[in-house]
């Protein structure tokens, strides 16, 4: 079963890339090679993770030592305490780093520029990227062991767990001779020499780069490529550097990909019951309109000199009697609503509680209002819509007042 890709950049646009099983290790039948296109097209599926493999020459590995209260803002420290040994902006770095035993970090940092360009390139095209690491910490390690992989213009050595590089091969004899000497390796030789070349030639010549001082420990020669060296480790994904302002983004565009056609289809159809629905709320306005001016006409024929309102209820109090024995109807629905019209709408003025008296054909009602200037107002407004009131018994009731009254019909 396919765990996850891992592609190595060769040159601009062009990958080469292999699977790696649940052990971490190249599965050689499926090495292939060729642009980014043909990398996602070889994918298992879409969500087939990939890793990117950068050149360790873009890639420094180093450690810094922060105590347990400065590890806490070690994102923000490490740039700075790493000052001394940089050769460009901070600003223009990004960072990755792991806790080591005791006060020690682990640190990769890079060009953000260099580190995000492969990361966008592939993303753009659907990848999953999630892991990005340098070549030199996918080699295989043995634990005491030193492993050095020399290809057609590049050595890479992993130290230790968290540490390695790679250079170019000119520069290797005498780097190889310095870190030999001034290094904790003159303090703790490697126990072992893993040494790992392209062909015979170079593996030959990685030989006679060799310090002196390492000419009597074990060495394991194999002729291969970087896959053939490479073993991932779960602790090399700990310097990840797919993290902070390069970490994974939720796949909007792939995500529109898949809804894109059901959104439409759901668009549509809603703007189609829009459509339907005003259709029909314009119909039901124009009938209303039409039952309106019928209840008017009514009303005209009836009351010829009468004032257009709520003609149903004016309706119903022309047609209603004195007595209460009669059958007739009441008022009381009529009085109702022109107090709810009056009480709504103000928030200074609520309606607790009301009766209606049949004989008197009257509401007693009973209010609470903001002020007496409140109660005066709805007095007024009560005036306005043919109801008049008689004069409110009124109490102080907290911040407001409360007031009684009886209201009837104006005449």
């Amino acid at each position: 079963m396919i765990e996850q890709i891992f592609a190595r950049e060769l040159s601009p646009g062009i990958w080469q890339w292999c699977a790696l099983n649940k052990q971490g290790q190249c599965q050689r039948d499926s090495l292939n090679s060729g642009d980014d296109e043909t990398l996602v097209q070889s994918l298992p599926a879409a969500n087939t993770p990939v890793s990117i493999v950068l050149r360790g020459q873009q890639v420094v590995a180093s450690e810094v030592s922060l105590d347990a209260k400065q590890r806490k803002h070690a994102a923000k420290l490490i740039p700075f305490e790493l000052e001394d040994e940089l050769c460009a902006n901070v600003d223009s770095l990004h960072f990755a780093f792991a806790h080591l035993q005791d006060d020690a970090l682990a640190v990769l940092y890079t060009g953000r520029e260099s580190c995000a360009e492969p990361i966008h390139t592939l993303s753009q095209q659907g990848c999953d990227v999630r892991v990005v690491l340098p070549d030199y910490l996918l080699l295989y390690r043995e634990p005491g062991a030193l492993t050095l992989l020399l290809e057609a213009d590049t050595l890479s050595v992993r130290v230790s767990e968290h540490w390695g590089f790679s250079i170019e091969q000119a520069l290797a004899p005498v780097l190889l001779e310095r870190i030999a000497h001034h290094s904790g390796l003159a303090a703790n030789p490697p126990v072992k020499l893993l040494l790992f070349a392209e062909t015979e030639d170079l593996l030959t010549r990685l030989q006679t780069w060799l310090p002196d001082t390492w000419a009597d420990i074990e060495q394991v020669e194999e002729v291969t490529d970087f896959w053939g060296a490479m073993a991932l480790e779960p602790s090399a994904a700990r310097l990840n550097l797919r993290r902070g302002s390069l970490s994974r983004q939720l796949p909007f565009a792939r995500w529109w990909q898949i809804w894109r056609l059901p959104t439409y289809v759901f668009a549509a159809a809603f703007v189609l019951a829009m459509a339907f629905n005003l259709g029909a709320y314009y119909k039901a306005k124009g009938a209303e309109k039409q039952v309106l001016e019928n209840m008017n006409a009514v009303y005209l024929d009836a009351v010829p000199n009468g004032r257009l309102g709520d003609v149903e209820r004016m309706l119903e109090s022309k047609l209603g009697g004195s007595s209460a024995d009669a059958g007739e109807p009441t008022n009381f629905m009529f009085l109702l609503s022109r107090v709810s019209d009056a009480v709504a709408g103000h928030d200074d003025t609520t309606l607790t509680s009301y009766s209606y008296n049949g004989d008197q054909r009257a509401l007693q009602l009973t209010l609470q209002f903001a002020s007496l200037g409140a109660l005066g107002e709805f007095r007024a407004r009560l005036t306005e819509r043919g109801i008049e009131s008689d004069s409110p018994r009124t109490t102080s009731v907290g911040d407001g007042y409360q007031a009684r009254m009886k209201v009837t019909e104006a005449n």
